[in-house]
């Protein structure tokens, strides 16, 4: 059993993380995307909580209840018409979860991964992503509680094998991918 160590940030409620994309994220979510990070829900039973998002139609990492109580991780990107799709699956609540959304364009799939098990995939049909290069990116919000911890960005699929290997190494995998 592999463990690596956890360095993340308390988000207390009225606390979010809000801004501008930089030049390396300006057409991000035009081609395939991943995007991996470490969350612990220590929030009452909210509505929907932003994890990562891009802002505008939001496209990116939410969790969300239902009407009995059930906690739903939700992956979701939205088309340049303006209609979403979203997969999503059941966490648990404080403990650290690993989650991986990814936006595979030459499948035109979305594909959400939980804890390296879990997985949901979503077909996009005729999808043309959402314009995000002007918009913010928003990390948590003002309502909720959370601890996040290496939030990554890849401008790219990563495979089976290198997701398990950023599951079980962390941020110490991409520096053996750069060595």
């Amino acid at each position: 059993n592999k463990t690596h160590i956890i360095k993340g940030i308390d988000l207390p409620k009225k606390t979010r993380l809000y801004g501008p994309q930089n030049s390396l994220m300006q057409g991000f979510t035009d081609s395939s995307f991943t995007i991996s990070l470490w969350f612990k829900d220590i929030s009452e039973l909210i509505n929907k909580i932003n994890l990562f998002t891009f802002e505008g139609p939001d496209t990116g990492l939410f969790l969300s209840t239902n009407e009995s109580g059930g906690r739903y991780l939700n992956g979701q990107i939205w088309s340049n018409t303006e209609y979403h799709f979203d997969v999503s699956i059941e966490y648990a609540k404080n403990k650290w979860n690993n989650v991986v959304l990814i936006y595979d364009k030459p499948n035109n799939k979305i594909k959400l991964i939980l804890n390296n098990k879990k997985i949901q995939e979503k077909e996009l049909g005729n999808f043309k992503s959402f314009n995000y290069s002007d918009r913010c990116i928003k990390i948590s919000d003002y309502e909720s509680e959370i601890q996040l911890a290496d939030i990554i960005t890849f401008s790219d699929i990563l495979n089976e094998d290198q997701l398990k290997k950023l599951y079980y190494d962390g941020i110490s995998y991409l520096d053996k991918l750069a060595s």
